[in-house]
């Protein structure tokens, strides 16, 4: 299933597993390069991106200190649907009524899953791309949901992005409003794409770089504490043991136990990295993409 899709050893280029050494290493975090590798449920994929220049160049996300906080909060528009009508839910296609209003906020996930506006839309844009390859829709046609989505990526850095009415996450937020500006060709991007596969997608997209922006972060504080404990060497201070002072250790040797303990946290991050990166899209609801899509390339681009 999308959800779970078979890890696969990646060929090429192997992922760091070496953990940061305990001695200053100054250009090492300047330097850091995440070798990523990708795995499909059916075919092994492999691709080898930079992700730690991008993770760094990238704003914060809209309410990011709230969102941090667990305090977002998306108002779900009370209005009725405009004349035009209200697209329907996906899961709700045979519904004769509105739904309740409880049960769109207890429903809604835009007020958390909004930080991954940015992995929703490069992952549909590889999508766009993937699916003129096959034929299914025309160049024009790819060149307009790819400028579209590139516009609906601007609002959301921009904070310009309008929540509207049955926004109850971000998928049919962005495709609510890719609609609004290219008109009926935004409908072709979902050919032969599962809700199931981009959402894991969009996930696994936002996951890897949080790991790789998490692992940098705590590579500093390694070294950090390598340094104090060089340039600090000869400060002394009691160990302790049962609550009660024991020997004579220095400074440096007790900071550099909680760098040994974050250095294997890094080797675990190292571990977890290419499970994390792996590519659910393509998979389609349950066994794979009726259209031919090329899921290699698809990968490719998504580096």
């Amino acid at each position: 299933p999308a959800s779970h899709p078979q890890a696969t050893r990646a060929t090429g280029r192997a992922a760091p597993h070496a953990p940061l050494p305990l001695r200053r290493t100054p250009h090492a975090l300047l330097a850091l390069h995440v070798t990523m590798s990708v795995a499909l449920p059916v075919a092994s994929v492999v691709f080898a991106p930079t992700a730690f220049k991008r993770v760094a160049n990238r704003p914060s996300p809209p309410g990011a200190k709230n969102l941090i906080a667990g305090r977002a909060v998306v108002a779900m528009a009370s209005a009725a649907p405009e004349a035009t009508g209200e697209k329907k839910k996906l899961w709700g296609g045979r519904f004769s009524e509105d739904i309740d209003p409880l049960m769109e906020k207890f429903n809604e996930s835009l007020s958390f899953d909004r930080r991954m506006a940015q992995e929703d839309i490069r992952g549909s844009k590889g999508y766009a791309r993937a699916l003129a390859k096959t034929g299914i829709i025309t160049d024009a046609e790819r060149d307009q949901l790819v400028e579209g989505l590139g516009k609906v990526a601007e609002e959301w850095a921009a904070e310009a992005f309008v929540v509207k009415s049955g926004d109850e996450d971000i998928h049919t937020a962005n495709e609510r409003r890719l609609g609004e500006l290219i008109g009926p060709v935004a409908g072709k991007l979902h050919t032969g794409r599962s809700r199931n596969d981009q959402v894991a997608t969009d996930t696994r997209m936002w996951l890897r770089d949080q790991l790789v922006l998490l692992r940098g972060y705590l590579r500093q504080l390694i070294a950090v504490a390598v340094e104090r404990a060089e340039r600090e060497v000869d400060v002394v201070m009691p160990g302790f043991t049962h609550l009660q002072s024991a020997q004579t250790v220095r400074w440096s040797h007790w900071l550099l136990s909680h760098a040994a303990a974050w250095q294997r946290d890094d080797m675990r991050i190292a571990d977890l990295m290419p499970r994390v990166n792996t590519l659910p899209l393509g998979s389609g609801a349950l066994a794979g993409n009726p259209f031919g899509v090329d899921r290699q390339g698809l990968a490719a681009g998504l580096a």
